[in-house]
């Protein structure tokens, strides 16, 4: 388990910077605090390993709700369904251009079907709902910055990062500083990026070439159980090419 004293301390002591448990806002302390809060929220954006659920209640006739005012602290949007009438539904994504496409040229009555978020705040919702729904929102929070010596990362409010990824942490901090104080044992930080981004002259599929942030999006993948479907490929000794006009020759694919 890291706290923000023990990944200042760290890298400071890596690097050769200048940290002071006792006096955590003198000398490079505070820089040292900003990259520490920087590389948690560069880990969640990148991993999502911390998801969790919150409700929206819409209203009827509103398809539009700004996050900024209603649910600042939601980073990333994954998934959402729907409660109406009792009943759930699923939510299909769009992008934002295919949804107001829609408004725009489709009439439909029914209950809320799919979302969209456009820029950063505007969560859209077709059709507008009939009634005051609500919706079940799976979501990346945004996590309360570290300020105290003894604040953890694994914290759900803090981040909600597990233990056996603040390493991870640590190498993003360092990236930053070593770019920042010019460090020339490590190419101003591209050892420290490449081991925590991924280096891309390494052999594709080795660990090197994953970097730490690979490496942790495929535990986080095993530890869901997640995989990719089959995909369904038509025999390649069948027939692509279209027929002469009036030629049955029956089905492409039977």
């Amino acid at each position: 388990m890291s706290t923000l004293a023990t990944l200042q301390s760290d890298v400071a002591g890596v690097l050769g910077l200048a940290f002071d448990v006792n006096n955590p806002n003198n000398d490079d302390g505070p820089r040292l605090k900003g990259w520490a809060n920087d590389a948690v929220l560069d880990m969640l954006r990148r991993t999502r390993c911390y998801v969790t659920t919150d409700t929206l209640n819409l209203t009827s006739g509103t398809g539009d709700y700004d996050l900024l005012t209603l649910k600042p602290g939601w980073l990333e949007i994954l998934d959402i369904y729907s409660t109406s009438g009792g009943a759930n539904f699923r939510l299909q994504r769009l992008q934002p251009t295919d949804l107001i496409n829609l408004r725009l040229f489709s009439v439909t009555t029914s209950p809320e079907k799919m979302w969209a978020l456009q820029g950063a705040n505007l969560l859209m919702f077709y059709p507008a709902p009939l009634s005051a729904d609500q919706v079940t929102v799976y979501y990346v929070p945004k996590p309360t910055a570290l300020s105290n010596a003894t604040d953890d990362p694994s914290g759900a409010s803090l981040g909600g990062i597990p233990t056996e990824y603040h390493y991870g942490l640590e190498l993003y901090m360092q990236w930053k500083a070593a770019d920042a104080f010019d460090d020339e044992s490590s190419s101003n930080g591209e050892t420290y990026r490449r081991m925590y981004e991924g280096d891309p002259t390494a052999p594709r599929g080795t660990s090197q070439a994953k970097g730490f942030i690979g490496r942790m999006r495929e535990d986080i993948q095993r530890k869901g159980g997640r995989h990719l479907g089959p995909a369904l490929i038509p025999p390649r000794s069948r027939r692509i090419y279209v027929p002469n006009p009036g030629v049955d020759v029956g089905s492409l694919y039977n």
